[in-house]
């Protein structure tokens, strides 16, 4: 439908999608980025080293999505999970409270931050969850480190076409 419509690109939002990836794909003309971890590999090679990875959830983002996603074993990552930050947890993954941006950002931040501290030769960030590119810019403030999100991804794929 959104191809019969003039989309360019379509995609989803949540990081997790990556098994739908193929089986979408190949029923569109149009690219279809299913998730922000597709991006991980090119990311590895462009900073050329390890790529730190800001997840939702880190105990759901398995080997096997990474493999999905095109991530070897040969690509050195690190994955730090926000779920178990109030702040993150309640409105975005239990869907209860009040959104505050500044303590998610904070939170956010602090979290990539203390993975570059466990990690010091993390070169890069990708945000796999579709709420944190607005947090993108915190993260790249406080680690000195180029970050990706969805978006970037999508501004990628659709420059390209």
């Amino acid at each position: 439908m959104l191809q019969k419509q003039g989309a360019n690109v379509v995609t989803t939002t949540c990081g997790f999608l990556i098994p739908l990836q193929d089986a979408i794909a190949k029923q569109l003309r149009i690219p279809f980025i299913a998730s922000s971890l597709l991006q991980i590999p090119l990311v590895y090679r462009l900073v050329g080293g390890r790529v730190g990875i800001i997840t939702a959830n880190d105990e759901a983002l398995t080997k096997t999505y990474l493999q999905l996603a095109g991530i070897s074993d040969e690509v050195p990552i690190a994955v730090r999970g926000l779920q178990g930050h109030d702040e993150f947890a309640d409105p975005y993954l239990r869907g209860k409270g009040e959104l505050d941006t500044e303590r998610v950002e904070d939170c956010v931040a602090h979290d990539a931050e203390e993975l570059l501290e466990r990690f010091p030769d993390i070169k890069a960030f990708v945000c796999e969850c579709h709420n944190l590119p607005p947090f993108s810019p915190a993260i790249r403030r406080r680690t000195g480190r180029p970050v990706f999100d969805i978006l970037s991804l999508v501004s990628f794929t659709l420059r390209g076409f």
